[in-house]
């Protein structure tokens, strides 16, 4: 299974232990995204990220792909 959704950055924020992310949906301002507002109207997602290099390459505002991917089990 694999299926792709688009967000924006909605807030960086700087913690204690590294950086929080909070991501929503995009909405319909362009067509490429009314495509994915249509099938995702509504969605958010959080993650924290401890190292200050990798949370610099996300700025408030921009958008990203995020590709949902069904991970094999390994033993």
């Amino acid at each position: 299974m694999s299926t792709r959704a688009k967000f924006y950055l909605e807030e960086k924020s700087e913690t204690t232990s590294g950086y929080r992310l909070k991501f929503r949906a995009v909405t319909g301002d362009s067509e490429e995204n009314k495509q994915f507002f249509k099938y995702t109207p509504n969605a958010t997602l959080e993650m924290s990220i401890v190292l200050p290099g990798v949370a610099g390459q996300f700025t408030p505002g921009k958008e990203f792909y995020v590709d949902f991917t069904t991970a094999e089990e390994t033993k």
